[in-house]
C-alpha cells in the first residue's frame, strides 16, 4: 500500500514539473510577440509565420488572433496567409487586408480593443 501511495506522489508531481515546463517553455516561445492591435495602422510584409493552436506569430514579433471571411476558398487568416504576403490594418477598423500576387483579399480581424 505504501508503494502505491509514492507512486501516486510521484506521479502527482511529474505531472506538476512537466507542466511547469511546458508552461515556462511557451511563454519563452511566443511571450515577446506585439499584439497587432487595432489601434493604430499596420502595414508590412510577411517575412515567417509560426503558428500555435489558432493564434499566428508573423515576423518574430507580431501575434495576430485568428481571422476569418465566409468566402470560400480562403476562408480562415491562419490557413491561407503565406509568407511574402503583405498585411494592411488601418487604425480603428476591424478589416484586415491581405495583398498577394497584385489581388486584395480581406478578413474581418477580431484584435484588441481599442479606447476611444
Amino acid at each position: 500500500m505504501e508503494i502505491r501511495k509514492r507512486a501516486l506522489i510521484n506521479a502527482i508531481l511529474l505531472g506538476i514539473v512537466s507542466t511547469t515546463i511546458i508552461l515556462i517553455y511557451l511563454k519563452y516561445r511566443y511571450g515577446g510577440y506585439k499584439i497587432l492591435d487595432r489601434c493604430e495602422s499596420h502595414n508590412f510584409k510577411v517575412q515567417n509565420i509560426r503558428q500555435y493552436k489558432e493564434v499566428l506569430y508573423l515576423n518574430d514579433s507580431l501575434k495576430l488572433a485568428n481571422s476569418y471571411n465566409n468566402i470560400k476558398p480562403y476562408q480562415f487568416l491562419n490557413r491561407f496567409i503565406e509568407a511574402g504576403d503583405s498585411v494592411v490594418l488601418e487604425s480603428m477598423n476591424d478589416t484586415l487586408y491581405l495583398f498577394r500576387n497584385n489581388k486584395k483579399f480581406w478578413f474581418i480581424y477580431y484584435g484588441e480593443e481599442c479606447e476611444q
